[in-house]
């Protein structure tokens, strides 16, 4: 795997994390004995998530996602903050589009979705190969040396780095921690910024691998453009709402993304 590959593998995790959001659940596993993250040595094809991206100031966004690896196609809600209370905000990405589900907003929308065209095509294939199994075995050549504890059937990896050899916008130190289980699927990322304004924290903890996902396009009766006028609306005077709706317009990634929406 080389430098290249690797980092992006890295960043399209956190991208997804960053520019989709939130999780309409999956059924359960009927077979209550069975490990929701088992993949029996097969590459995953849906899988369910939980984030969240948090600074030193204690601003915090959370949210869930259910992610068709196969269609490439994304459903969740996310949590902002927004003046007092939690924004929570529905996104889909569908056919490279971007939906947001107007929800509080549905009456100055006078639509259920807002839509914008995606300018970065989301293909999660190399995603889910390397959920399956990251080659951690080459990550020392690009992020150096390796501590590695197991707690059971869980093992933790844990790297050291710079920010810049990650290509994040913003100087400092980042650890990256991996957890993954007993197939060696990956069920656990915290990536910690040391900036020198303040830290950040970002955590993805994998709910489920393959369990049913059903992600349809919405009826094109339900969905008006996605224009600056309506971000506006939605947005208010909220600036960290406000940039991660443009960074979900503009396919950002995580690394730009969070670090712009928490001003790190």
């Amino acid at each position: 795997m080389s430098r290249h590959r690797l980092l992006a593998t890295i960043v399209a995790v956190l991208a997804l994390v960053g520019t989709t959001t939130g999780i309409v659940m999956a059924a359960t596993d009927t077979n209550a004995n069975a490990s929701p993250y088992a993949l029996n040595g097969k590459v995953p094809k849906t899988a369910a998530m939980s984030f969240s991206i948090a600074n030193s100031d204690g601003v915090a966004i959370t949210g869930h996602m259910n992610v068709d690896m196969v269609k490439n196609r994304v459903d969740g809600e996310i949590d902002v903050p927004f003046i007092l209370v939690m924004a929570r905000i529905h996104i889909r990405e569908v056919n490279d589009k971007l939906y947001l589900g107007a929800g509080a907003f549905q009456s100055a929308a006078q639509a259920e979705w807002l839509a914008a065209p995606l300018n970065t095509n989301l293909d999660l294939t190399g995603l889910a190969l390397t959920m399956a199994k990251p080659e951690f075995d080459l990550m020392p050549k690009q992020l150096g040396p390796v501590e590695i504890t197991t707690d059971g059937d869980i093992t933790v990896r844990t790297y050291h780095v710079k920010a810049k050899s990650l290509g994040l916008p913003t100087s400092g130190d980042v650890t990256l921690v991996f957890r993954t289980a007993s197939e060696g699927q990956i069920i656990g990322l915290t990536v910690t910024i040391q900036a020198a304004k303040q830290d950040m924290t970002i955590a993805l903890t994998m709910d489920s691998y393959n369990q049913p996902v059903v992600i349809a396009t919405p009826k094109p009766s339900s969905v008006k453009p996605l224009t600056s006028n309506s971000l506006q609306q939605i947005a208010g005077n909220n600036d960290t709402l406000m940039q991660l709706l443009n960074g979900l317009m503009s396919g950002g990634n995580l690394s730009g993304l969070g670090i712009n929406t928490l001003n790190l």
